[in-house]
């Protein structure tokens, strides 16, 4: 027979092996709140791979190529709250993507947008691909100007 779930409840709650059965309730529910603390904490050390470093890059180099780096600024500022939810949407279509994109294409995308700092880090390139270019052009204008 188990045991009584209030047992079972203090066994797990008990901070250090071989604590006292005869808990006081401050001390349970203080334990408690200490192992939920981090219970839904987000990670903010996971780094990008150089793959997915390479994929946003990418991403980046296209986006300032089609003169797209406002709108796609403005807009990845605008859904950067979103991102795990578009991770899911992602994963909930992905029967009817994968038609177009390749399966592993669309798994790489969840997962990259899963985590919190991958569309900050795909700003950030955008932003700067966006400055270099714009100093590339002012660069060739000042020349042409010049002769």
């Amino acid at each position: 027979m188990a045991p009584p779930l209030r047992a079972q409840t203090r066994a797990f709650l008990t901070p250090l092996p071989g604590a006292d059965e005869a808990m006081d309730k401050p001390t349970i529910a203080r334990t408690f709140r200490q192992a939920l603390r981090h219970a839904f904490a987000i990670p903010e050390n996971q780094h990008l791979s150089p793959e997915e470093r390479q994929w946003l890059e990418r991403i980046a180099d296209r986006v300032v190529r089609r003169g797209l780096a406002a709108p796609a600024i403005f807009m990845l500022q605008a859904a950067k709250p979103l991102n795990f939810v578009g991770s899911q949407l992602i994963v909930f279509f992905k029967p009817i993507i994968s038609m177009v994109v390749p399966p592993a294409k669309c798994d790489q995308a969840a997962e990259l947008l899963s985590r919190r700092h991958s569309v900050e880090a795909l700003l950030q390139m955008i932003e700067q691909r966006d400055a270099e270019s714009r100093r590339a052009g002012m660069g060739g204008r000042r020349d042409a100007a010049g002769q």
